[in-house]
């Protein structure tokens, strides 16, 4: 990664939420710097503020193919209500 980084390319680098690490911006917590018009943190802020938050990533999205109907969905619900086994 290229330091000092953008927000949006630190966030997909972490997995974390782009707004997460604006809002510890904001907050004074992570400190941060603007160049050109784009926002840019540095290694070592960054790393400091990584030891002293808790962070955690993002859980990946699975595509609706993908994704388990079993009994907890909604879907299995009703196979488990119209086959009379509720």
């Amino acid at each position: 990664m290229r330091w000092p980084a953008t927000v949006a390319a630190l966030a997909e680098h972490e997995r974390v939420h782009p707004q997460t690490l604006r809002s510890e911006i904001r907050s004074g917590r992570l400190p941060a710097r603007k160049v050109g018009g784009a926002i840019r943190i540095d290694q070592e802020h960054y790393e400091a503020w990584k030891r002293e938050s808790v962070i955690r990533p993002r859980a990946k999205r699975q595509s609706r193919s993908t994704r388990r109907r079993g009994a907890g969905s909604f879907r299995g619900h009703l196979k488990t209500v119209e086959g009379g086994r509720a």
